[in-house]
């Protein structure tokens, strides 16, 4: 015990300066690692959308210190690629390494793939029809007598060999079972195939008139103001 304590001032300060170097070291020493960065891109002209399939990511190697690297987050490493005076058509775009967002400290040696295609296509806005889908089966004796939709029609916008020749868009299903009066629902139109989006309001009002057995005459006289009988949601 008595040898273990002599000269123990100087045993401690070699301590330290071992358990500095050591330190040093591992937070000194550079490596190299290859991450997936997100594939964004930035400047789309107006009037022109990116259609078909595209890269969702690009590999990238990056240089830096270790403890750096062995702390990137999936947010911290991006590609940017600007679509600013292109025209219709295919794209061909070099992914450079100053086109990588890293963090302070960390060095972008090669991208790969280097380039990225991308077709862009002309877009176009078009009014659709709204077309109601009814399901189910009314009680014996019922029947629908009237259905109408409010708006009738929306806008929609997408590339333009998606939206040439459509004239009209579903709702999602309205269930008629059971129904005995005329039924009112907002219901959400079916999302569009494609690119294609919906500019606006995404939900209708639809409202369906039922008649049959049991109902006067003039109950089910149409319109959109609420009559005795009619079930909401």
């Amino acid at each position: 015990m008595t040898a273990l304590l002599q000269h123990w001032q100087l045993k401690v300060a070699a301590l330290a300066v071992a358990t500095a170097l050591w330190v040093f070291v591992t937070t000194s020493e550079k490596a190299e690692v290859v991450v997936a960065a997100p594939l964004e891109i930035d400047a789309v002209p107006p009037g022109v959308q990116v259609v078909g399939e595209r890269p969702d990511s690009v590999d990238v190697q990056l240089h830096g210190l270790r403890a750096i690297l062995g702390r990137l987050g999936p947010d911290q490493v991006r590609a940017r690629v600007s679509l600013a005076g292109v025209r219709p058509g295919e794209v061909v775009l070099r992914v450079l390494p100053e086109q990588i967002v890293v963090p302070a400290g960390v060095t972008v040696l090669r991208v790969s793939p280097s380039r990225v295609r991308f077709v862009v296509e002309a877009s176009r806005s078009s009014r659709l029809t709204v077309v109601p889908r009814l399901t189910g089966s009314l009680q014996d004796g019922y029947r629908v007598v009237g259905v109408s939709v409010t708006p009738a029609d929306v806008q929609v916008e997408g590339p333009a060999s998606q939206v040439n020749g459509l004239t009209e868009i579903a709702t999602e299903p309205v269930n008629l079972s059971g129904a005995t009066a005329t039924i009112e629902r907002m219901v959400a139109l079916a999302a569009p195939a494609g690119s294609i989006r919906i500019v606006g309001e995404r939900r209708v009002r639809v409202v369906v008139e039922v008649t049959g057995a049991g109902t006067r005459n003039g109950d089910s006289t149409g319109g959109r103001s609420t009559l005795p009988g009619r079930e909401r949601t």
